[in-house]
């Protein structure tokens, strides 16, 4: 709010345009701001401020077709243009080390049948309790064909003690794994080491992570959201999922 209304001042100072690139939902992120804690009180108000401060840009740029089409369902910036500019990957994101992506693999597969994983912050806003729920529900019918599997939780957040809790909870202490970050340079092996990318957010505005998961050859299973159905074309390149 405070370097947008910089970037309104000098608008009309130096009588220069302003493009607007909306990257975030910020609706689902006031959970952060401790006085905003009661989210469905001021959705109302940061969704107002949106449309207040859309509408002094001269225009607005959305990742994908979906938040194009999001923005201009929320009449935020009407009568300002929007256009649509998809962030691109790194060319390296295709050219996974196979050696090392086996030995990824040797190392946290073990004796499971399939490797699984997630790259995600670990947080609230990317619905992680969900996917657990979802992986119990997984094990305890894959157990009926006696097959086995590992899911590597890649990233770091606050909510990642919660998680481990629920993980002891459901019982999957030796099903899910939580490597911490990963460098960027190796993310495209630990893609290519798995059978399968699990993603469960429902507040992304273009998931990266999704795109850098096909890049690498992996298969997507993702809840059906803003942002995702942009790049999973259902039983085409990937699996979408109501909740």
């Amino acid at each position: 709010a405070i370097v947008g209304n910089v970037a309104l001042f000098l608008k009309k100072k130096y009588k220069i345009p302003v493009v607007y690139t909306y990257h975030t939902r910020y609706e689902q992120y006031l959970y952060y701001v401790k006085p905003l804690e009661r989210i469905e009180r001021y959705t109302g108000v940061i969704q107002k401020y949106m449309g207040y401060f859309c509408k002094r840009c001269d225009m607005l740029l959305a990742p994908t077709p979906g938040m194009r089409d999001y923005l201009m369902a929320q009449n935020f910036g009407e009568g300002v243009p929007v256009k649509v500019l998809p962030t691109g990957i790194p060319e390296e994101c295709f050219f996974p080390d196979m050696d090392r992506a086996a030995e990824i693999r040797r190392s946290y597969k073990g004796d499971k049948d399939y490797l699984f994983v997630t790259v995600s912050r670990l947080a609230r806003e990317k619905n992680l309790l969900f996917q657990l729920e979802g992986l119990a529900l997984l094990k305890e019918k894959l157990a009926r064909y006696g097959k086995t599997f590992r899911h590597m939780m890649i990233g770091e957040g606050p909510q990642r003690q919660e998680l481990m809790e629920r993980v002891r909870e459901l019982g999957l202490e030796d099903t899910v794994v939580f490597p911490g970050t990963v460098p960027n340079s190796e993310m495209k092996n630990y893609q290519s080491a798995a059978d399968l990318f699990l993603f469960t957010s429902k507040s992304e505005t273009q998931g990266i992570v999704v795109l850098e998961a096909m890049a690498a050859g992996n298969p997507v299973a993702a809840v059906d959201a803003t942002g995702v159905r942009d790049v999973v074309e259902d039983h085409k390149n990937g699996c979408l999922t109501r909740e």
